[in-house]
């Protein structure tokens, strides 16, 4: 078994040493490299330039802390008030009701891009399972008979992984995703405690758990989990 995660480790490895091996790097692969410098040294040389013009600014007045702008350096120039970081946590919809749903019908909630990486990870250690029983209550992701155990793979988003930082929350209507994140963590709780009381042993796999410089920590999770 792990000889198992560590082939499944490197494999990982493998795939990104070659993908960055495949990258160009001269500028004769590359003919924008050269461009791209260039844009650099100019906005190096402004930046510089602002600095020399800013530690030349001499206050009002010896209590203020306010800068004055009448030098002729700064004529003309128009200083704008900083923009103030929204938080990670806030989404403003720019979208309108029609457009936002007609993508949010598009969501899939079977085999996502979480749920491929934990299917790839746990078929490369060996294990075979069913997908997706209708038989059992929610439908569960990957089903091992033999060994009574389900795989659960939430998304952070819709399932509120807490403490995550994916946890996002809508500014537009409010009440409405309120509820519906509420209905989904009951539903969650509901299902799991079916499955629990007709004696199925569970682990949920989050969203955030499958990402691929994670590989091997999700490897050695699942191997736990089911076991010799």
């Amino acid at each position: 078994m792990v000889s198992r995660i560590l082939h499944v480790a490197m494999n990982s490895r493998r795939r990104t040493l070659s993908t960055r091996m495949r990258k160009p790097t001269s500028s004769i692969a590359n003919p924008l490299a050269d461009a791209r410098r260039v844009h650099v040294r100019h906005t190096l040389m402004v930046l510089s330039m602002f600095a020399l013009c800013s530690t030349q600014l001499k206050p009002n007045s010896p209590e203020s802390g306010k800068q004055s702008l009448d030098q002729p350096w700064f004529s003309g120039m128009i200083v704008r008030k900083p923009r103030s970081r929204r938080a990670a946590t806030d989404i403003v919809d720019h979208l309108t009701p029609e457009r936002r749903s007609a993508l949010m019908s598009k969501i899939r909630g079977k085999n996502t891009a979480p749920e491929l990486r934990v299917r790839r990870t746990v078929h490369a250690l060996g294990y075979r399972f069913r997908l997706h029983r209708r038989d059992l209550p929610g439908s569960p992701d990957l089903v091992f008979p033999g060994r009574r155990k389900i795989i659960m793979v939430h998304g952070c988003f819709w399932h509120r992984h807490p403490g995550c930082s994916k946890i996002a929350h809508p500014k537009s209507r409010i009440s409405y995703w309120a509820d519906k994140f509420a209905r989904n963590i009951e539903r969650d709780k509901m299902v799991q405690q079916a499955l629990l009381q007709a004696g199925w042993e569970v682990l949920v796999i989050w969203e955030c758990q499958t990402q691929p410089k994670d590989r091997l920590s999700l490897a050695l999770k699942l191997a736990e989990f089911l076991g010799d």
